[in-house]
């Protein structure tokens, strides 16, 4: 689904629970991921459409939004000059 979005070449990397052995809003996969991109927490933009996982993702210390759909999703890459 991600790549009929037409999204994905916006971003240097995607990541996906199967790739990194655990899901959201587990704080574990947040720090496989900065781990798996060699990045520090800050670095990191993450998008989701539950709460609970963009609370997570706050948690872990990633700059995370809320959007639901690709206009919305769109809407904040703009709002970031993304």
């Amino acid at each position: 689904m991600q790549n009929e979005l037409a999204v994905l070449e916006l971003f240097e990397a995607a990541l996906s629970s199967h790739q990194l052995g655990c899901y959201k809003p587990d704080p574990e996969i947040y720090e496989r991921a900065f781990a798996a991109l060699s990045v520090e927490p800050r670095q990191v933009i993450f998008f989701d459409d539950l709460p609970a996982n963009v609370e997570a993702a706050r948690d872990a210390g990633a700059q995370a939004y809320r959007v639901k759909g690709i206009d919305q999703l769109r809407e904040q890459l703009l709002r970031l000059n993304l």
